[in-house]
């Protein structure tokens, strides 16, 4: 066991025997930073918050820790107790992709514990560690009947169905706290927009201006309103609603108008390479007037892990979030890249997004986020990016815009049309079920991806259009980037190889160098770095692995590494420099934990200059002994950060 991860626990569980709970909380969050996936770790954080009486804690803890191990769950007797650890017991053990679905867990009269599948619904997620309130899982329905989505998930929920059959249901979730009678009161000159919810189907709020002006507000179950407040006006209602955060219509000279990321999910940039651009015309000619990085390189193969590296600036090593199938939490005190935004006084908003940053609080600094588990069409997300634009233009916005057009998926996705029509009848025999990292090079696999692709940019291009009409160029900044690359471009893929993990990453406005094309290495870890720069936020905490390019005033990666981290896979990791690429992989398979015996493992190295062949097999490998052990020595001096273990 690592030596400081021993210590903490030590004194955490001396603190703990001797009623310190307060003292072996502290020492038992300090070694899960350490190593978030160690039972001993969920043991201690469940036994101290239990002294400390923080009962659903103690159940989220309890839940990872008897899962993991086979113990006996412990359920105390008392009503409010045994409901608060039932239920973090439900979201220690559910799947971290799937925010706001969870297990539900029933207690029989026999003491056994059963889950059945729930969605949180018309109610808040658990509050933040920090005590920043929960998110409200509502239903977004722009525009359509009122009350028919909601009555739709509600019809779902009660059928405990899986979160796969909720299909296209949108949710809608925005920090909230529950009201029944409030006073609302802005400042002389002020205006802000009040967002309001309902729990009920055909709620209504009374409203009592100053002037003895009253009447009733329509709310619709699980629906945002927006209420626009300039005056001093009293709501209440017969039943709870919910009262998100005031947005104050207020710009700021401090900040741009509008900071857009935008994230292209699994765009290969070594494929866009390779066909010279030609699948993102509006893409390119919208970046060449600024920056645009071409050896960037993902922190991850696969967008679970990956997300966190951008959100969080931290390699997945550091930040201990690798694996989409064990429930890890980001600590309160490492700021995620919205949190920055959000103090900045951004009014932060992912109007189009997965859920796979809420419960390991990778994406916690957004105000509200507009999510759907399976599908994100740049149409859809272009649309309401605008719309949004337009609906808050008064204030300064931090939006975020994920769409999925760019990955490959496999056949479990239907295929467009304009594929199907030009596919040879024997492409159509494919009924291949890989995961989608592992999809193998073919020519239905690329002619769906570059058509998707295709029609991404130009619902893209209508965006950017959008933003040059209606901003000046020093009021706004746009970052795109893409988390990973895909394997449908490679004959003999590798998971770390250049099409895997050559991403894309550009950047355009206030502040950014013009017309600026760089071959620098660059992490997309480094993103975070980037954005503090243009947009004022400090990116220098000890925890970064992020790094301020030399192009954007800081200093050049010496190298850059890509880990793939999965439980019961080898464990890879790429490591490049300007001139070389070495691939690194063990014979034994990675633990659940994350660590993996170093040894036995392979080594080899290649030329960066070739590194575009991509299969890299048939080519002399640099057989010079003095850089191979260089390599050697690094990965060796490095064992412990990336959870390689050494036997003495």
């Amino acid at each position: 066991m690592n030596e400081r991860l021993a210590s903490c626990l030590k004194k955490g569980t001396e603190a703990w025997a001797r009623k310190d709970f307060q003292e072996a909380l502290r020492m038992a969050r300090e070694a899960y930073a350490i190593r978030k996936q160690e039972p001993a770790v969920w043991q201690l954080l469940f036994r101290a918050c239990l002294g400390l009486q923080r009962f659903f804690e103690a159940g989220f803890w309890e839940g990872l820790y008897c899962h993991r191990t086979g113990h006996a769950y412990y359920v105390p007797d008392t009503p409010e107790e045994k409901t608060a650890i039932l239920q973090g017991i439900g979201f220690g053990t559910s799947e971290p992709m799937f925010a706001p679905y969870h297990l539900g867990m029933l207690f029989s009269e026999r003491k056994t514990i059963n889950s059945v599948d729930d969605i949180v619904l018309g109610d808040c997620l658990p509050d933040e560690a920090d005590g920043t309130p929960g998110y409200f899982v509502g239903v977004f329905n722009p525009q359509n009947k009122r009350e028919v989505r909601g009555m739709v998930a509600d019809l779902f929920r009660s059928q405990h169905m899986k979160s796969v059959y909720y299909g296209d249901m949108v949710f809608d979730l925005m920090r909230a706290s529950c009201v029944q009678d409030v006073s609302l009161q802005p400042d002389e000159g002020e205006t802000y927009i009040q967002p309001v919810a309902a729990a009920d189907a055909f709620q209504h709020v009374h409203a009592v201006l100053p002037e003895g002006l009253s009447g009733d507000i329509r709310l619709s179950k699980y629906e945002t309103t927006f209420l626009r407040v300039d005056k001093p006006v009293r709501l209440s209602s017969e039943a709870p609603f919910w009262l998100g955060k005031p947005i104050l219509m207020q710009h700021d000279d401090h900040r741009r108008k509008v900071v857009l990321n935008i994230l292209l999910d699994g765009l290969s940039w070594g494929a866009m390479k390779r066909h010279d651009f030609e699948d993102i015309p509006n893409i390119m000619a919208f970046f060449s007037k600024g920056l645009i990085f071409d050896q960037v390189y993902a922190g991850s193969e696969y967008t679970y892990p990956s997300l966190a590296t951008i959100e969080t600036g931290m390699m997945p090593t550091r930040s201990q979030i690798f694996s989409s199938q064990e429930m890890a939490r980001l600590e309160p005190e490492r700021k995620t890249l919205s949190e920055q935004m959000r103090e900045l006084g951004y009014y932060t908003v992912c109007v189009q997004g997965s859920a796979e940053g809420i419960f390991n609080g990778v994406s916690r600094g957004f105000d509200r986020m507009i999510l759907n588990h399976s599908n994100l069409p740049s149409g859809v997300g272009v649309e309401r990016a605008i719309e949004q634009l337009e609906a808050f233009g008064e204030t300064d916005q931090f939006l975020f815009l994920w769409t999925t057009d760019s990955h490959p998926f496999n056949n479990d996705m239907s295929c467009a049309e304009n594929v199907q029509t030009q596919l040879p009848l024997e492409e159509q025999f494919d009924m291949e079920q890989a995961t989608s990292v592992h999809l193998r090079s073919s020519q239905k696999n690329q002619l769906l991806n570059r058509q998707n692709i295709r029609d991404m940019d130009r619902q893209l291009g209508l965006l950017f259009r959008y933003l040059t009409e209606h901003y000046a160029d020093d009021e706004y900044l746009v970052c795109l980037y893409s988390d990973h690359g895909c394997s449908v471009y490679s004959e003999h893929p590798w998971l770390l190889s250049q099409m895997h993990t050559n991403s894309a990453l550009m950047l355009r406005g206030k502040g950014v160098p013009k017309g600026v094309r760089t071959d620098e290495l660059v992490s997309t870890a480094d993103i975070y770095a980037i954005l503090g720069h243009y947009a004022g936020f400090s990116a220098d905490a000890a925890h970064l692995d992020s790094n301020l390019p030399e192009v954007c005033g800081g200093k050049r990666r010496e190298r850059v590494l890509s880990h793939s981290i999965f439980p019961e896979q080898t464990r890879k990791i790429c490591l490049r420099t300007q001139k070389y690429v070495c691939r690194f992989e063990t014979e034994h398979f990675t633990e659940i934990d994350g660590s993996v015996w170093m040894e036995p493992f392979s080594l080899h190295v290649w030329p960066r200059e070739n590194e575009a062949r991509e299969d890299m097999t048939d080519m002399t490998e640099v057989r010079n002994e003095r850089v191979r052990k260089a390599f050697r020595k690094y990965f060796q001096r490095h064992a412990d950060e990336f959870m390689l273990k050494m036997k003495e």
